[in-house]
Order: C-alpha cells, then structure tokens, then sequence
C-alpha cells in the first residue's frame, strides 16, 4: 500500500479547489443569461398585455403601481402601459377612494 505524498495530495486539493470555482463561475454566466433574458418581461412565462390588463384591474392604489415599477424593468413597463399616474394622494383623499396602500404609508412616515 503507498501512501501519497504531499505534493499528490497538495495537487489533488488544489484541483478541487479549481473544479468548485469553475462550478460557481459557470452557475454565475447561468443565472446572469437567465435574468438578461427576462430582462423585459414583466412576468416570466405571461404575455406582456395579459400583465399590464392583471395590473389595471387589480392594483388601483398608486402606491402600489410604485412599488411595482421598482420591482423590474419589465413590470416599470407595464405599468407605463396602464397609461395610470404614479401620484401622491392626501389622507382624506386616499381614504375616501380606498387607498389602503397609502394609507399605511402615510402611518408610517407620520402623517395620518
């Protein structure tokens, strides 16, 4: 039986090391293909006008909209696409059209 001698065993540990970085680098090139791919899409896998009709109908608070135009390029674009303004709305206002969103927000920052 041989044992291994230090240099094999330095060589073996440093090609590990090689393989594992090699690894991280390729999953790294995956993912950044990934997300340039979706770059412009608002919901991966959903159509962009199926998006923007699922934002119009279900987001009527602003400060939802805002939110969601931080969230991705795509999802900015298709809140542009609502044609709905991104507004500051006072409390009497915000609450009478029920703006629940903004009224949390408006807690928070002190002014309600």
């Amino acid at each position: 039986e041989a044992r291994a001698t230090t240099r094999e065993v330095h060589a073996a540990s440093a090609l590990m090391v090689a393989e594992a970085l090699r690894g991280v680098e390729t999953r790294a090139r995956k993912r950044k293909r990934d997300l340039a791919a979706q770059a412009g899409v608002a919901i991966p896998g959903l159509p962009f006008d199926v998006a923007v009709s699922i934002v119009k109908r279900h987001l009527p608070d602003p400060a939802d909209l805002a939110v969601l135009r931080a969230v991705s390029k795509g999802m900015r674009d298709a809140v542009d696409a609502t044609g709905r303004k991104v507004e500051e709305f006072k409390e009497d206002d915000a609450a009478e059209r029920g703006y629940l969103s903004t009224l949390k927000r408006l807690r928070r920052r002190g002014r309600l």
